[in-house]
């Protein structure tokens, strides 16, 4: 029977149209000058936008690197920075559709190990663990990405299981850092954190350096905030002549100066798409702990963090209290990465897009690479705060953060010996 009632519905298909084709074709006349008179702008609409996306909005990223024989070697390996375009989506290519769209991709889900991790001063945060046990890469030579989450975030953040993905992709495994109280973590003690404060970060490279192999290679990417805590870690390391078991680092998305950043995100738009969204998000977290903060005394107001009606007056309130900064101005001061970028000691990429409503282009610290050779900074000219979108559809798939990132990895572990180096003598080989 279902096979006669769709031979029937074909045969009336079939009727209807032979009946209509007169029609159609004596009306033809009449409608192609209509067709024309209106197809027309459209057309040359269409082809005034793409003249303007091809010959404006897609370019190569700007590079500031020194010239020096390691960063030929790297940049070789790196074609999506060194060669090649950066297409945004032609459809979200503005700074906010960037920075709202890539905060509504789809990601996978990245079946983690959560281990809780205890602090010196009692409190906790923690650290998800994904093995990846299926990597042809062996345990002792799998190379591991410490994934450092931007304000607020964490290990389910689409950009970052996304970016999970991708290294997991070539072999690798991921471990992501989740500040306290973040990622469904309950605040111990009056204090969460800070994006000058590394204490927890440098503890939790060592949980990590404890938890590894011997053999197995750690780089780390940090976003936004992360990117912040990240370099700042490295920097201090490198003042000191110290090293620590990350071989290199990716930063994404830095707000290299805290205040342009702290002033662009209180003009227009970006206040009330970013700036009021994540101050209600801090607060929530306040609030969630609140007890902790009832009994530590000192002079934390709760009312007047939850009236903090952005970031700066939220920071005002609590984080600068917590952290014993004077004004805000000194903690933005001291989380600004730009002042202290000069002393990182090892390989470090920082990825930032020209109109990221967080981080001002005139922020980025461009001559840095001309004092310390271990810098490379790309900067897109699109991509807004952590989109980087370059897809028709692009919710779905990996995003350019994550090939750049991917292809930085591979570069650093192929010119870094060890147990590793024959599971990465080409881009497919670990995957295989």
């Amino acid at each position: 029977m279902p096979g006669a009632v769709r031979l029937v519905a074909a045969t009336a298909l079939l009727c209807a149209a032979l009946i209509s084709l007169p029609f159609v074709i004596l009306t033809l006349p009449f409608l192609l000058p209509a067709l024309v008179i209106v197809g027309t702008p459209v057309f040359l609409a269409a082809l005034v936008f793409f003249a303007y996306y091809l010959a404006v909005v897609v370019e190569r990223p700007r590079v500031f690197a020194k010239d020096t024989l390691f960063n030929r070697t790297l940049l070789k390996a790196m074609p999506s920075v060194s060669e090649k375009r950066f297409f945004p989506t032609p459809y979200l290519f503005g700074r906010h559709a960037q920075t709202i769209a890539g905060a509504m991709r789809r990601a996978p889900h990245i079946p983690y190990e959560r281990v809780l991790v205890k602090t010196p001063d009692g409190g906790q945060f923690a650290m998800d663990y994904y093995h990846n046990e299926e990597s042809a890469v062996p345990e002792h030579a799998r190379p591991a990405v410490l994934v450092c989450a931007g304000l607020t975030g964490g290990s389910g953040e689409n950009y970052v299981r996304s970016v999970v993905a991708a290294v997991a992709r070539e072999g690798m495994r991921a471990v992501v850092f989740n500040n306290r109280g973040c990622a469904d973590t309950p605040i111990l003690t009056p204090r969460s954190y800070s994006a000058a404060n590394t204490e927890d970060l440098a503890l939790a490279v060592r949980e990590l350096d404890a938890r590894l192999p011997g053999g197995a290679p750690v780089v780390a990417i940090g976003v936004s905030l992360g990117s912040i805590i990240l370099t700042k870690y490295l920097s201090e390391l490198g003042a000191r002549g110290e090293r620590s078991r990350l071989l290199a680092a990716m930063a994404v998305s830095n707000p290299w100066d805290v205040h342009l950043a702290s002033d662009s995100l209180e003009r227009g738009l970006a206040y009330w798409f970013y700036n009021l969204r994540l101050t209600r998000k801090l607060q929530r977290l306040f609030r969630d702990n609140g007890a902790v903060w009832k009994g530590a005394g000192g002079d934390v107001s709760r009312k007047g963090v939850l009236r903090a009606a952005s970031i700066r007056e939220f920071d005002v309130e609590l984080t600068c209290k917590q952290f014993g900064y004077a004004t805000v101005r000194d903690y933005y001061d001291d989380a600004s990465s730009r002042r202290v970028v000069h002393t990182v000691d090892v390989p470090l990429l920082a990825l930032n897009a020209a109109d990221d409503p967080f981080a001002p282009v005139e922020g980025i610290p461009t001559g840095v690479p001309d004092r310390n050779p271990n810098v490379i900074l790309a900067v897109t000219g699109r991509g807004g705060h952590i989109g980087f979108l370059d897809r028709l559809l692009p919710f779905v798939g990996d995003t350019y953060m994550d090939r750049v990132a991917l292809e930085f990895f591979l570069a650093v572990l192929r010119t870094t010996p060890g147990q590793h180096t024959k599971y990465f003598a080409t881009p497919t080989a670990a995957a295989r």
